[in-house]
Order: C-alpha cells, then sequence, then structure tokens
C-alpha cells in the first residue's frame, strides 16, 4: 500500500477515529487503526473496541492500494508531530513507513486479518438534522448513569416512530426525554450505550447543515455523517 497526503487530514481523520480504539491490551487487534486504500483514490480509516466503532474516509493521492492495520495511537501521535507538508505512506509485509518532509520513521504492523469484520448499517433508517440530533443527545447524554453495575439504566432507549425519535436517558435518580423531529421508514426499539451515541452525536456538530442517517436493527445501530 502507498499513499500520500495532506497532513492535517490525516491526522484529523486518526484523531477522529481513535475514539473507538479499544484500550484493552489483550487483543492486540483492537488497538490498530485498519487502513484501505482503494484505486479510486479513498483512505478509509477503521477502528473498533467491539462495542463501538468508527469508520472514516477522506481523498488521498493513492499509488498503489491495499489494506494495513497500524497501532493507532502511535500513527495518530507521529502524524500529529509531523511538520505541515504532505505525508507519504508505504507500507510492506511487516511494517509502514512514513515521510514528511525531513523526517523518515516505521512502525511495525499488526495483523490485519485479526481485525474484526464489521458489519454494514441495516434495518429501520432515519434520517435527521446533524445539529438538532447532536443537541437531542447532548441533553439525555447526561442523565445516563455511569454505574455498569445497572447496564440497562448506561445506554439511552430509542424509541422510532413514523413521526420521529424519543430519546430517553435516566439514572433512575433523574430523567431527561427529548423528542426529536426526524423522518423514519418504519418502527423501532433499541438501547443504545450512552458513549456510542454520544460520538454519533459529537460527529453531527461538525455538520452545520447536513444530515445524519441512523440504522437501527435487531443487534446494533449505525449513524452516518
Amino acid at each position: 500500500m502507498k499513499f500520500r497526503c495532506d497532513r492535517d487530514a490525516l491526522s484529523e481523520a486518526l484523531q477522529t477515529v481513535q475514539r473507538g480504539v479499544s484500550s484493552r491490551p489483550g487483543i492486540p487487534a483492537l488497538t490498530g487503526v485498519l487502513i484501505e486504500a482503494s484505486s479510486e483514490g479513498a483512505l478509509t480509516l477503521t477502528t473498533t473496541d467491539l462495542e463501538v466503532s468508527a469508520r472514516l474516509s477522506i481523498d488521498v493521492q493513492v499509488g498503489e492500494p491495499g489494506i494495513s492495520l497500524v497501532p493507532a495511537r502511535l500513527l495518530a501521535d507521529t502524524v500529529k508531530s509531523l511538520s505541515d507538508a504532505p505525508v507519504e505512506f508505504e507500507t510492506d509485509q511487516s511494517q509502514a513507513r512514513i515521510r514528511c518532509a525531513a523526517y523518515e520513521g516505521s512502525l511495525r504492523l499488526l495483523p490485519a486479518e485479526d481485525f474484526p469484520a464489521l458489519q454494514p448499517p441495516s434495518g429501520t433508517r432515519i434520517v435527521a438534522e446533524g445539529p438538532r440530533f447532536a443537541e437531542a443527545v447532548g441533553q439525555v447524554a447526561r442523565a445516563a448513569s455511569r454505574d455498569e453495575a445497572r447496564p440497562v439504566l448506561t445506554g439511552i432507549l430509542l424509541e422510532v416512530s413514523r413521526e420521529g425519535v424519543t430519546l430517553v436517558a435516566t439514572d433512575s435518580y433523574r430523567l431527561a426525554v427529548r423528542d426529536l423531529v426526524a423522518t423514519a421508514a418504519g418502527e423501532a426499539r433499541a438501547i443504545v450505550p450512552e458513549r456510542a451515541l454520544s460520538e454519533a452525536g459529537r460527529a453531527a456538530q461538525a455538520v452545520e447543515k447536513g444530515e445524519v442517517e441512523v440504522f437501527v436493527d435487531e443487534s446494533q445501530v449505525s449513524f452516518q455523517v
């Protein structure tokens, strides 16, 4: 794999998906960011800790398409410290080489085949305005419990109807309810971990006039901004 891109764009993308990186050292593959360079000039970064997953794509100059799994935090810190110049990134079977201005360094790769496959978005589709979605999540997330002894209360309830979405959170002492105007293809109900929903809200907040797509099925909820 080989590509060239803007340092700021790569650094910002890595900082964004880094929030999905696992902190559990027992599963090395989950500490990495899966980097996929396509022949169409898209670079896709994916991270997961098996509870929350993040995927982001940016445009780059791809010299050779490929897939590599790189230690996420180490790569993010390296790119962040580079000078403001184009970054050249190249991998072989065992390591990644990074060049930027006068800097040249290498990182050892993780086995890409150990990275879990992510399910594509599916289920009931909901579309909402990005800023309003972010505002709604921020208003209810603060009421979710932090007590892992009652895991159901650490999540936020999403009730979807054709009229919109209702978000509900409680820690048994306080209750937050927010109705959100949205377009839904049907009805659905799910309890989403507060951290996952807050990450989706943070991503939506960066989109001033865009929309957020939410897909709810029996086993997962996906957000696309």
